[in-house]
């Protein structure tokens, strides 16, 4: 199990958490077949949080709210060692058929330094929403909901002082990347969210 601190050019898995005992388990068992450390920084939980991210092996923190999620997100950054960020939220996982593929990336990476952007398949019940795709059964064993709608943002990047997330709300790693320098790359392998599946959540 990743404890950390990761070497210089590890995998650091990055994730802010409130109130999440419920699925940051299976996030974080995902996750730890491929990082080499687990920072999570807790926002103020009420329940199990904390002592779940512990146990699955993560370095835990405590950061106060300041209703800004790029400043939180930018505190996880901080106490990352490793020399590549991948970020998760709890109601997020990489399937486990998928670990060898990002393993593959990083070691691409490792090469020809980049950011990866990667689809979020948001997993919802309703049909009728916007840019919905049907279940095809070629992830059953994380598939949910009857189908998913598509989102793409920047999910592993190179772990450096000015590379920061930006905007309180929809923040943001990709206005920081592109000051750098520092190009966009495109992964197939999906992230599973199932955030929206919780319509009181998404509301």
């Amino acid at each position: 199990k990743p404890a950390g601190p990761a070497p210089a050019d590890g995998l650091s898995l990055c994730m802010i958490v409130k109130n999440e005992e419920s699925m940051l388990a299976s996030c974080l068992a995902g996750a730890s077949g491929i990082v080499d450390e687990m920072i999570v920084v807790d926002t103020g939980s009420t329940d199990r949080t904390p002592m779940v991210a512990a146990a699955c092996g993560a370095r835990v923190f405590s950061h106060p709210w300041q209703n800004n999620y790029a400043e939180a997100r930018n505190a996880a950054l901080n106490h990352a060692s490793g020399g590549w960020i991948l970020v998760l939220d709890a109601d997020e996982r990489i399937a486990m058929r998928d670990r060898a593929a990002v393993k593959g990336l990083l070691e691409e990476l490792r090469r020809e330094p980049a950011a990866v952007v990667f689809t979020t398949r948001n997993y919802v019940h309703d049909a009728g929403v916007q840019g919905w795709e049907q279940n095809d059964g070629s992830y059953d064993d994380v598939e949910a909901g009857s189908g998913w709608v598509p989102s793409d943002k920047v999910r592993l990047f190179p772990h450096r002082t000015d590379v920061l997330f930006e905007q309180p709300v929809h923040e943001v790693v990709e206005p920081s990347l592109q000051r750098a320098g520092i190009p966009l790359v495109q992964t197939g392998v999906p992230i599973h969210h199932y955030g929206r599946l919780n319509k009181g959540r998404t509301r």
